[in-house]
């Protein structure tokens, strides 16, 4: 949403194969494919230099190749501008309308092919392989926790038994347990439940305070939009104003955001991105009006643009993306131009003036099969949200009465059928086009996590780790090992071999795509990391052949992408006529070998550049 309302206006409405019309709302929006050409690295190695010691080169540095390595890349930009990095993307040919017509749908869960039996095209990469690290995060956890407090539990009391100490640790461990499972700390609309959004997220008068106080601010010059940012994965907290614009509610929300963050296992940020969402939504809104725009002007769009990031704060389902990408929404697009043409002819020959006519073609399309259930769509999911979500029921009232104004004004020059659908037909395209996507928030947990750690195997994974911790710790004590460092080496080590195997479930379970932060655009960057556990099957040091090889090693792999400032786009041209970007490759690995440098904190670097070609514009995932 935020990058979307800077290019309302700007971005064309492009037709895709199979009669498919996708929203581009955002410039880079769609699935981009290519290739990685790396030609430089850092070294790992030394070689015995003069003074007959081993000299190594700077590992801060990566020096050429003498040839090049291909990787194949695959990103996708949402609706909202949000980049993805994925594994793989099967384009598909979705239901089928009556006029033969139907969307192409771009499918990275591979659990849902079944769900479209027809001819697709997949696109893959081995390069990139990751799995679920929050759930792998959730696991360690458990076994952080449970070593933690039956160290410090024996040693307190000095010495004691098995039992007391396993109380203890599952008194520890239980919090966690309930925690793991975000989805419904973020938000939980049962009966008397609380919840952050529920309980602590901000009111519509709250935002509309919020939105006004931020277009003031823009108005005068004393901040801009980006004074309003925020970054999930480097901003520790969101501190944007000087004086609290809620008088002190602002902080108490941004504190129960970080409650949030903290209490869940791999560190949830969707509160503070919901924060962060209304106020940057709101600077962006303001910032982007028109030049010339007064105050009030500015803090009309600032409100309405932060009323909806507060709904696609509750919009845990992305069910109003859903809708933007649904045949009942999609569909208008076609059913409209003849309504609207008929009507504003009937009109004029009945010598109705421009706004009777306007309102006689509203009415007609209001009436019109396609157009009515949208409405009927829009207005379900209004009703079936948490807060009255008005997003839907605006994108359709948008293109009707961009249609029938345009309809009103044309047949006022001529009455020419063709024309008259023509004019409406740019003018839905402007509209559709002007109608924002909802951010996904980077730390959106997966249906498979939600499902592993509601799941009876993770509570029981946190008692099978109490009793092996305090088991552990009471043997070693006895022993004569009252160290804090060697009793939680063994009770780690004992602990991680008893859950081996729901860290094993855990290493495997999909995880399709990957948020990178940053823009998929000219002169911009991209940053984002992935992680391929221990124990995941692809892990290049798991052997099946080689007895010491149970296990390997957690790999983490950093990514950077700088887009070149020059889009090649209008001189260079990929497969099909579709844009082209290219720009720089890095990334930093750790886990194959050990960390370089003197701090010890360096990995294995490589460096090259990337060139993508936009096979789609389809602007969703998975629907």
């Amino acid at each position: 949403m935020h990058t979307s309302l800077r290019t309302l206006l700007f971005a064309p409405i492009v037709a895709l194969s199979f009669g498919s019309i996708a929203r581009a709302v955002h410039p880079a929006q769609g699935l981009w494919v290519g290739d990685v050409e790396l030609n430089a690295v850092n070294e790992a190695t030394g070689a015995v230099g003069n003074s007959n010691t081993y000299e190594f080169t700077n590992p801060q540095t990566t020096t050429a190749t003498s040839d090049t390595a291909q990787l194949r890349l695959i990103l996708h930009v949402n609706g909202a501008g949000q980049v993805s990095l994925l594994k793989s993307v099967a384009i598909v040919r979705g239901t089928e309308a009556a006029d033969g017509s139907a969307p192409i749908l771009l499918i990275t869960d591979p659990s849902l092919y079944p769900q479209y039996p027809g001819i697709a095209k997949r696109v893959a990469s081995a390069s990139f392989d990751f799995g679920s690290q929050s759930a792998v995060t959730a696991v360690q956890t458990l076994i952080d926790t449970s070593t933690t407090t039956a160290v410090t539990k024996i040693r307190t009391d000095n010495g004691g038994t098995a039992a007391a100490i396993e109380t203890a640790v599952m008194t520890a461990l239980q919090p966690k347990v309930t925690s793991a499972n975000v989805s419904l700390s973020y938000l939980n609309r049962a009966s008397g439940a609380t919840s952050f959004i529920t309980t602590h997220f901000f009111t519509e008068a709250s935002v509309i305070t919020i939105a006004n106080t931020v277009a003031s601010q823009i108005h005068s010059g004393s901040k801009t939009a980006a004074d309003f940012a925020f970054n999930p994965l480097t901003d520790a907290t969101y501190s944007p104003f000087t004086t609290d614009p809620l008088g002190g509610a602002f902080a108490t929300c941004v504190t129960k955001a970080l409650e949030l963050k903290s209490s869940s296992s791999y560190g949830d940020t969707r509160g503070l991105e919901a924060i962060a969402g209304v106020v940057y939504g709101a600077a962006l809104a303001a910032e982007g009006a028109a030049t010339g725009s007064d105050l009030a002007t500015k803090q009309g769009i600032a409100r309405t643009a932060a009323i909806y990031a507060r709904h696609n704060a509750a919009d845990t389902t992305q069910a109003y993306n859903r809708f933007l990408a649904s045949t009942a929404f999609v569909s208008i697009r076609e059913a409209i131009p003849d309504v609207a043409a008929t009507a504003a002819i009937a009109g004029k020959n009945a010598n109705q003036d421009q706004t009777q006519i306007a309102t006689s073609v509203r009415n007609a399309l209001l009436a019109n099969g396609p157009v009515s259930a949208a409405f009927v769509s829009a207005v379900t999911l209004k009703s079936q949200s948490l807060w009255s979500d008005i997003r839907a029921e605006d994108a359709v009232n948008a293109v009707v009465h961009a249609a029938a104004n345009a309809a009103a004004e044309q047949v006022m020059t001529s009455l020419n059928p063709a024309v008259i659908k023509k004019s409406v037909q740019d003018a839905i395209a402007l509209a559709i086009s002007a109608i924002p996507s909802g951010p996904v928030f980077l730390a959106t947990p997966s249906a498979d996590y939600t499902g592993f750690v509601s799941a009876a195997t993770f509570s029981a994974a946190a008692a099978t780790a109490a009793k092996t911790a305090a088991s552990e710790v009471v043997f070693q004590y006895n022993a004569g090992v009252t160290g804090a460092t060697e009793l939680t080496f063994y009770a780690n080590r004992a602990v991680t071999k008893a859950l081996t195997s729901i860290r094993e479930s855990a290493a495997v379970i999909p995880q399709n795509e990957i948020r990178m932060i940053g823009s998929l655009t000219p002169g911009s960057s991209l940053n984002g990391s992935i992680h391929l556990p221990a124990l995941a099957p692809t892990n290049p040091f798991m052997h099946r052949r080689h007895p010491d090889h149970t296990e390997g090693f957690p790999i983490t792999r950093n990514i950077s992408l700088t887009v070149s400032p020059t889009d090649p786009g209008s001189s260079g041209r990929g497969g099909y006529g579709v844009s082209r970007i290219s720009g720089t490759y890095f990334e930093e690995i750790f886990g194959l070998h050990k960390p370089l440098g003197p701090a010890q904190n360096i990995g294995l670097r490589t460096r090259g550049t990337f060139t993508l070609n936009r096979l789609s514009l389809v602007d969703t995932l998975n629907f």
